[in-house]
Order: structure tokens, then sequence, then C-alpha cells
């Protein structure tokens, strides 16, 4: 976790506190005043309908009533009703409040069934007009039940709240009612004292309602994954709001939710006592140092991508929870409680959006199974994005949602491009060209792009701007969206999907570039200002690897070790066969198994004790070459067998130097179908190198270099691994002295 400590948000004020509720005695704690009611008040006997009475304990005046704690403290009271049992319904609860035209408010109750298996259905009103849908009281006994309903108050300046039993049956229909709030929408927006001089800011508001049952592990997650005993889509979190890196979001949060099955949901989004979870499923945790308290709010920022381990590391809140701003990582699981620096008090708390994220959702901590959790938090969510003159044009990434992407042969590849930040306003007009070739810049593949719908694109190229029908390698894309301010025509970062099929094994290279049709004066990136957004931006490549049967070389022994009495050496024949799908411009050959005494003759060195011989050349996909290794051993006897490991060496050859070939007699005679033997007078102690050349101007170095012994040597040309290729025709060779 890191807190912005060097950025312009901290110089802002403090901000509003939690909207005050309008209501008198909305929790009853002060009896049976502060309302009025059209039921008759019996507080010793509930028998009969249309009765209701202010009490600590239900059975105190009905005897097969459920006896539950009120919701407020569990001991406290609540307005216990046996609601008519014929219309028109009388109204059991009322009360008249003063308010502020124009202004949204939220009405909300909570409620449970005291009895049978017919619950109350509860009708919520404003001033006549009633807030739909019916409250249905869930049947079990107890269950306490939050309904909440928004009012604009429009030209009014007085409410009158009311609620009526629109349920009419004579058995059951017998309701606790307690914590009634109504409240304006102060909302969790950041007030403008806290917007820093000289910024504007588009203020973007959503609202979500966060069942207890939200596991956040879950975030971004298709139907079916598993993490903590949960299964999505049931106990998903909320796909809350769309984002983008750089915003600012605050929060209010209400409600009531409990862990473990508690039937009556008493935790505020705040949460009780410590708990933690260890990351999962891509999504990291609160563990240690980032431990969080248990039915808490949280949130999770994500890219477009799903979540998939390892997890980040697990947030930690070095100074405490009551932080005035936070800069959550994706797919970190991060608090928000009840979006204030104190518990129900304080500064509105700010969340900044990270780069590359593209949602937020919001769910509830638990250790594990929140598939038995029961409540609701009910959440607003502000969205501040900065639109001031002369700041809408930030640096901007065009890429692929994966820096690199993996498949094996004939499975298709499928991703998108993405834009961030997402331009102010949204984007008018995009034109795109996407590129794939291999190492050696072959185009390949087939690549379709398919547009983000929200623009309304002029249409699909499949190609180049030149050509229509299908091309290999390149697929492009262009179109403009509808000029409105007010309506962003990119509400995600999302350009373009694509599939990507055709290719063969072997890594490629995947490149997004500009498609301008109408020449150097087109702007090719424009934002929903009208301004170019071409200057600022970097098209971020991608990487496409396809997996064949094999990534590396096969080795194949082509024959058994044998002797060359010509040359006393005990000689194998190897063939390596380039089933990469790429082509190979070297490698490393290692021989081990070896036994004591025997040495690899024609070795290039050793590396870690093991030694080895270095291939050069370019082998192309498909393509085999045969080597030919050389072992000396006193006893020469073939009884052993050596292990091979390929490994890529991409080294250049060594070229030969200035160093004057010396003048020696050499003795050249072919051997049949073995290649050329060269036979020259050494010195002992000294290094001798030959070299090759086919026309006599271009000559290149043999490898490795030979130890003279004092007498003639026989060095014996087979091709690979000494030289580059095998001595089909007229070949010459000059001998130099090694260093």
């Amino acid at each position: 976790m890191r807190l912005l400590s060097l950025i312009f948000f901290l110089a802002w004020s403090s901000g509003a506190l939690r909207a005050q509720n309008l209501l008198a005695n909305g929790d009853f704690e002060l009896g049976n005043q502060g309302f009025t009611s059209s039921y008759t008040h019996s507080p010793t006997n509930l028998s009969a309908a249309q009765t209701y009475a202010v009490l600590k304990l239900p059975k105190q005046a009905h005897s097969l009533f459920a006896n539950p704690g009120d919701h407020t403290t569990g001991t406290g009271f609540m307005m216990v009703v046996n609601g008519a049992s014929s219309p028109p319904q009388p109204v059991a609860w009322s009360q008249e409040v003063a308010v502020t035209p124009g202004t949204d408010h939220t009405f909300s109750i909570w409620a449970c069934n005291l009895y049978g298996a017919s619950p109350s259905q509860l009708e919520m009103r404003i001033n006549g007009v009633t807030l739909p849908p019916l409250a249905g009281v869930p049947i079990p006994l107890g269950d306490w039940t939050n309904f909440t309903r928004t009012w604009n108050s429009g030209i009014a300046t007085t409410a009158r709240l009311e609620v009526l039993f629109a349920s009419t049956s004579y058995t059951g229909n017998d309701t606790a009612l307690d914590d009634f709030s109504f409240t304006a929408a102060e909302g969790p927006c950041l007030q403008d004292a806290q917007i820093p001089a000289g910024f504007e800011y588009q203020k973007l508001s959503a609202d979500a309602t966060v069942p207890g049952r939200s596991n956040p592990f879950l975030s971004g997650h298709p139907d079916g994954t598993t993490a903590k005993a949960d299964i999505a889509p049931t106990q998903s979190p909320v796909l809350a709001t769309a984002v983008t890196s750089g915003d600012i979001l605050s929060f209010s949060a209400a409600g009531s939710v409990s862990f473990g099955g508690a039937g009556n949901p008493t935790t505020p989004p705040d949460g009780s006592s410590a708990g933690a979870s260890a990351s999962e499923v891509g999504i990291a945790g609160y563990t240690g140092a980032g431990s969080l308290p248990v039915d808490a709010l949280v949130g999770v920022f994500l890219t477009d991508a799903i979540p998939a381990n390892p997890a980040p590391p697990v947030m930690e809140y070095p100074d405490g929870l009551d932080f005035e701003i936070l800069a959550p990582g994706n797919n970190q699981i991060f608090y928000i409680g009840d979006g204030l620096t104190g518990n129900g008090t304080g500064t509105r708390q700010q969340f900044v959006v990270p780069s590359g994220a593209t949602r937020l959702f919001l769910g509830t901590t638990d250790g594990f199974g929140w598939y038995n959790n029961s409540g609701a938090f009910e959440v607003s969510i502000c969205r501040l994005r900065n639109v001031a003159a002369g700041s809408r044009l930030v640096p901007t990434d065009i890429r692929f949602d994966k820096p690199a992407y993996t498949a094996d042969v004939g499975v298709p590849i499928n991703g998108s491009i993405i834009i961030d930040p997402v331009p102010v306003g949204g984007l008018y007009s995009q034109g795109m060209i996407i590129n794939v070739s291999n190492r050696e810049g072959t185009v390949a593949g087939i690549i379709t792009p398919v547009t983000n719908t929200t623009l309304d694109h002029h249409g699909i190229i499949l190609n180049s701007p030149a050509d229509t029908s299908t091309s290999t390698g390149v697929g492009g894309l262009k179109g403009s969206g509808l000029f409105s301010p007010a309506l962003p025509v990119l509400t995600r970062s999302e350009l373009a999907t694509f599939t990507l099929t055709g290719l063969p094994a072997g890594l490629y290279d995947m490149r997004i570039t500009p498609w301008n049709q109408l020449g150097p004066t087109e702007d090719i990136f424009v934002t929903a200002y009208s301004e170019t957004l071409d200057p600022f931006i970097t098209f971020v490549p991608s990487t496409v690897e396809i997996i064949g049967t094999s990534m590396t070389p096969e080795v194949t022994v082509t024959g058994a070790i044998t002797l060359n009495p010509q040359t006393g050496l005990l000689e194998q024949n190897l063939t390596f066969t380039n089933n990469t799908g790429q082509t190979l411009h070297g490698f490393r050959l290692y021989v081990t198994d070896l036994p004591e005494g025997v040495i690899l003759w024609n070795r290039h060195g050793y590396e870690n004790g093991i030694p080895y011989i270095d291939i050069f050349g370019d082998i192309l996909p498909g393509a085999s070459m045969n080597v030919l290794l050389e072992y000396y051993r006193p006893s020469r006897i073939a009884d052993f067998i050596p292990g091979f490991t390929l490994a890529p060496q991409e080294e250049e050859p060594e070229e030969p130097g200035d160093v004057p070939p010396l003048a020696l007699e050499l003795r050249i005679l072919r051997i049949d179908s073995r290649g050329l033997l060269v036979e020259f007078k050494t010195v002992a102690e000294r290094r001798y190198t030959v070299q090759y050349s086919d026309d006599l101007n271009i000559w290149k170095v043999s490898q490795p270099s030979v130890e003279g012994t004092g007498e003639r040597i026989q060095w014996l040309d087979a091709g690979p691994p000494k030289t580059a290729t095998f001595p089909n025709g007229t070949r010459f060779y000059r001998i130099v002295e090694s260093d």
C-alpha cells in the first residue's frame, strides 16, 4: 500500500460529515412519541388487527410473537405492529418534516417478521405518493431487513412520510419496525472547498447495494470460479462503476451486515473485530499489517483483464484506517468502511484510481465462506474527474491488454486494445493498424479487429488502407463517435477487441501504428473536445509466443559411436532438426554422462565442468543439420552413451584476425563421404586455428583451435561443429597460430 503524500490532493481541506437523520425518534428509543398512527395503541395486548405498541420484547403484548432484540442495539425499543386485515389500509406510521426543494432524499426503514408464513408487504409513501416497489418482509422470524427508497423534493418544502401495511392476511402480517431514517442526499462528493484552486471537476455519481455475501476475491472472475468456499456469480461482489486512471473517488455507506449466518445483521460499514484472509485467485487479501475489520465495506480496482496469480502484495495501512487519501493498486482489496476518517463522523476520505484500472468492485470482509452472510450496505459513490482547460490532454498509452500472449498451435488468441487513460470527454475518432511479424520481420497470421460498439465507426478495414481484402499479418480499424462533450463516446478504456489465428510455433512481435488515411495533416486520435491527442500517444507493443510440440531443436543420434582409424578418434553423428517454427541463429550443445577418461575432442569449451560445442548459422524452420562429435579415449572402446542438452546461442562466431597465416605445407585428402582431412606439421605446446574459405575471399574461423604435439597432426573437416557447412565442393585452408 502507498499513501499519496506528495501530490496536490493533500492540500484539500476537510469535507462534510455524514448526512443528518431528519426524523425524530426514528429508533423509537423515546417510546410512543414523535410520530402519528391511525392504528390503535395497545401496549399490553396486540392480539387484534390494526394495533401497535412500542416495546422492547414483542411477547409482552402477544405470546405467539417472536421475541427478537431491536435493530438498534438488540436491547432497545421497536414498533411492534399487528397489521390491518381489511382495506382500505390505514397509515401505521407517519411523520412530517421540512425539506429543501430540489434535493434528493433517502427514506430507510428496518423490518422483521414476528409470526406465521404470511409476512407483511409494506408500502412506503411520501406526500401521498407510493415509492415502489412494496417492501416484502422475509419469512424467517426476527431476520431484520433494510428497505431504502430515494425521493426528490422537487418544489416541495415539507415531506409527509408514511408506512402502510399493504397486505391484509389475518394470519400473520405481524411485523416489528425500527431505525427509520430520512436524509438529504449530501452524497459522497467532496465539497467545493476541497477542490484545489485552478481546477474544475466533473462529478459523476453512482449507487450500489452491496450484500453481505459479496466476496471481493471473486472480483472480475467468470461464472464458476471458486474462492474461499464461495462461487461466482452467487457470491460475486458488486461491479459498482467504471473508472479511469487518476479519478478521485469518495464513498458514503450505510446499512449493516453480519457474517456466519447471523439472522440479525448489526455491523455497520466500518466493520467489527479484526480479521484476515489470505490472497487467492490473483486478488491480494488482508493479512498481517494489512488485516481489516470483519464485515467492513471494501473495494477492488481491476483492469479489463481477469485476475490471475500471483496476486500483488497485501495492502498495508501504516497510519491506520482513518487515512485522508489512499492510493490502492490493481487487484488489491482495500478498506472503505463508511467513507469517513472517523466512525460515522470526520473528513470524507479520498481514493485515487490506479493506472490501468477500468472497474471498481465492492464487497465485504470475512475470513472464509461469504455464502451465509446476511444484510447489505447501501453505497453511494462520487467520482471526480479533472476536466479543467489545459489539463485535459495528458500522456496516453494505446496498448494491448497484455504485454505478452501465449497459446498452443491452432488455438486462437483473443485480446483487446485499450487506451489509458481515456481522454476526458471521450474519444471522437481513431485510426489504427495492427501488425504481426516474426523475429525476422516477416508478417504472419490473420488478425481480425472488432471495434468497441460505443463508437459509431465508419467501418472496419481488415488489412490496410490500400486493400480491403484479407491480408496476412495486418489488421486495421478506423471510425468516429458522436461529437458531444456531455455524452462521452467511450465509457471504458477498450478501443477494440481482436482475434489472432494462423500462426505456426514461434515468437512474434505485435505492434500498433496510427492509420493516417488523409496524409500528414490529418488528426487521427481526437477527443470529444476537438483536441488532437496524437502528440500525447505512445503505442506500446506486445509479444506472442505460439507453442508447438517442442520449442527446442530435436536431437537424433544417427549412428553408433565408431572408431576413425585415420585420426584415432571415436566419432558419433547427430542430426539436429529445427521444429521450433522459427529460424534459429545458433545453439549450444552440452555433452554429458561421459565416463572418466573420455574427452570430447572437438569441444569449444567447458561450462561448469561440462564440455560443449557451439553451432552457428541460420537453421530455418523444419531444416536439419548433421553434426559430427569426436571423442578421445586411450582404449578406443565405444561402450558409453553420452547425454545431450541444448540451449540457445546467439553469439556470433569469431571473425578472422589480422594474424598472417603460417607458411606450412598442408596435405589435404578427401575421405569418402566423411569430409576433408587436413594434415600439417606442428610445434609442441603451441595452438593453431584452421581458417577455411570456399572462394579465397571470405575466410572463416573453425572451432575449436588445436594444440601442437611436435609432430604432424590430422584435422578432419566434417562440417558442424568445426565448420559451418559440410565441404561438398572445393574448400581452401590456411593455418594461423593462436594466442
